[in-house]
This record gives C-alpha cells, structure tokens and sequence, in this order.
C-alpha cells in the first residue's frame, strides 16, 4: 500500500525536478550568475532568477490555486543562491553539492506535504532498507572506492617511491609545493571513477565496456615519456580494474544468491 501510493504521487516530485533543472542549468545564463557575484543582494538578476524558480515551480505544481507553494520554493531558492553568495564559494564543488541537496529536501518536503504521502515514507523506505541485495550493492559501491584505493596504494608503493623521490629532488623554487598532492589527489578521484564504472559494467554483464575503457586509458597513458611512470600507471591501472572486476563478480554471485 505505501509504495503504490508513493509511486501515484510521485508525477508532482518529478515535475518540481524537472522545473528545478530547467531553471537552474538552462534559463540561469552563466553570466547572470557572475553578474550576481559581483553585485551581491543589489543584482536584480537574482530577484529575476527567484521569481522565474517560482513561475516555473507554479508551473510544475499544476494547480494554480496552489500560488502560495510557488512563493515559498522562490523564496527558498533566494535565500539559497543568497546564502551561496555570502560563503563566498570557497570550496566550489561542495558548495555545490550542499545547495542541490537543500533544493533536492525541500523540493521532496513540498512533495510529500501536497500528496500528504509522509507517512508512507519512512516504511516504504525501511523495505528498501531491509533488503540483502540492495545493502551488498552499497557495500559494494562503498569498497570500490577508498577500501580498493588504499590496498592499491599499499600494492604500488615501492614503484610509486622510485617515481616521487626523483621528481622530489628535482623540484626547483618555482614548482608548486603542493604540485605533487594535487596529482596525487587527481589520481585517487580517476581511481574511484574508474573502478566504479567497471563494477557497473560487471553488474550490467557489460565486459566489452571494460576491455574499451583499459584500452583508451593505456593509450593515453604510453604517451608519457617517462617509462617508469608508465609502467608504474598501467600497474595500478591494473592493480585497479582487478579489484574492481572481483568485488563486480562477487556482488553478483550474492545478488543472485539472496
């Protein structure tokens, strides 16, 4: 019963989505939001921006007795953009993150407040909770990524040392202290991408997808001129795509097993 009546709600959830995307990726040009940047709560942009969210969420509610709802999502979207502003953007990809999460609550706190569905929410979602096969793929997702990372860290640190300790006393006065982190930290993110893009390949039975992905990665690798960094890549590469493949192949045997 919870579920079916989620299910006949959710329209209206996906069409305040689909309103929220098109303001906010399409109508919001990217100047506009440089503009308001600059000139803060006096930009009239950003009371130009508040006011289509709010039309467009009107819009998406599909019941123009409903006007009030409109105000207070373009009231929140206001007061998002201007909280935005006010951080300053120091870490802009979290900002990011936090203020699509806000919109994303409030959106589903309008939904479930309009369908008056908020009872059947938290045990629809404790039936999903409480299934073995959608946990193993969490777990699977979760050991993909840090887990696999550090045992490959720990399976490719005596080459990985030849390779830094060189560059390390090569380093002169105008190469950036941090230049080394930063490549560090650009390979663990590849790292996760990678290995969870072939654990979806392995889930979906998708191997030819694998065999492409470990081809244009070594060709765009082997176009370094240094031989150890190459092959010190294509160990970990390795190294990463076998972990990858087992924890696919295991979550598959489980998932067919519960």
């Amino acid at each position: 019963m919870e579920a079916s009546t989620l299910a006949a709600s959710l329209p209206l959830l996906l069409r305040l989505a689909i309103g929220h995307m098109l303001v906010v990726f399409f109508l919001q040009p990217l100047v506009w939001f440089e503009r308001i940047k600059k000139q803060e709560l006096t930009s009239s942009k950003l009371y130009l921006l508040a006011l289509a969210y709010g039309l467009v969420s009107w819009l998406a509610v599909y019941d123009l007795r409903l006007w009030h709802v409109a105000l207070v999502l373009g009231c929140f979207h206001f007061a998002i953009t201007a909280a935005r502003l006010w951080l300053n953007e120091k870490h802009p990809v979290r900002d990011f993150i936090v203020d699509q999460a806000i919109h994303g609550s409030i959106l589903v706190g309008v939904w479930l407040l309009l369908t008056h569905t908020w009872p059947y929410l938290i045990p629809s979602l404790s039936t999903y909770w409480n299934r073995n096969d959608l946990l193993v793929l969490i777990i699977a997702t979760i050991a993909v990524l840090a887990p696999a990372g550090a045992l490959i860290r720990l399976f490719t640190k005596r080459w990985a040392d030849q390779i830094v300790a060189p560059v390390v006393q090569g380093t002169t006065s105008s190469t950036p202290a941090n230049a080394l982190t930063e490549l560090q930290e650009a390979g663990r993110y590849i790292g996760w991408l990678e290995r969870l893009l072939v654990l979806t390949f392995v889930l979906l039975k998708q191997y030819e997808a694998i065999g492409l992905l470990i081809a244009a990665k070594s060709i765009l690798r082997f176009q370094d001129s240094e031989r150890k960094q190459s092959e010190y890549v294509v160990i970990g590469t390795l190294a990463s795509f076998t972990v990858a493949i087992l924890v696919g192949l295991l979550t598959r045997r489980l998932i067919d097993f519960f």
